[in-house]
């Protein structure tokens, strides 16, 4: 049968080797929907949809939380902090899904609610290496035989151009600030770290003679 339109969604029904593969691939084009079914085909004929090989692949949000545990123990605190505010965001859109049933269909739905959401190209950008490091690690592990992520194209973001404080402003912050605070903010002023940078950074760090 191939595709069809039921409402809004496109669905497919084929049959390979007696076998009937159906399923949807959501609220897309018709071309996009073709492209998805000459995918799924392809998946099919490599042997992908295999059942035996199906149940290997884990659900993503019990990998996201085994992949999490790991980060924990394998990444700098500041990064696994960072993950760990942004993997909760994913196992919410892609749920109890299956590694195996990801394509990189979903992950440009991903893309299109949160743009949808109001966040920036760059933001999004971020969020999307984040998945895709995390899919590369399944990949890694044996979880997943190829992960989508390869396949989706990050947003066009436009350059921001540095802007420095005046030393007007660099006076007004300094007269704000704490004691213990200033110090930080004057490192930041002279050396220009990011945040992060900043609140890990200890004295062991610094070594002034050799600048």
């Amino acid at each position: 049968m191939g595709i069809y339109l039921r409402g809004k969604s496109w669905y497919y029904d084929f049959v390979h080797k007696g076998r009937r593969h159906i399923g949807s691939f959501g609220p897309v084009s018709r071309t996009v929907a073709k492209e998805e079914l000459a995918r799924k085909k392809a998946e099919v004929v490599e042997e992908r949809l295999n059942p035996a090989k199906a149940r290997k692949s884990p659900r993503f949000d019990v990998f996201a939380e085994e992949y999490l545990k790991w980060a924990k123990t394998n990444r700098r605190p500041e990064t696994y902090r960072h993950l760990a505010s942004l993997v909760p965001r994913f196992v919410t859109f892609f749920g109890q899904k299956k590694l195996s049933d990801l394509t990189p269909w979903h992950l440009e739905q991903y893309k299109k609610h949160r743009r949808e959401a109001g966040r920036q190209p760059s933001t999004i950008n971020a969020e999307l290496a984040a998945l895709n490091a995390l899919l590369r690690r399944a990949q890694t592990w044996g979880k997943l035989a190829d992960h989508p992520g390869k396949e989706v194209k990050p947003l066009r973001a436009p350059a921001k151009e540095a802007r420095f404080l005046t030393p007007e402003e660099e006076t007004q912050i300094l007269a704000v600030s704490s004691p213990a605070l200033r110090r930080v903010v004057q490192v930041g002023m002279l050396a220009g770290f990011r945040r992060q940078e900043l609140a890990f950074l200890r004295p062991e760090d610094v070594n002034l003679e050799r600048g």
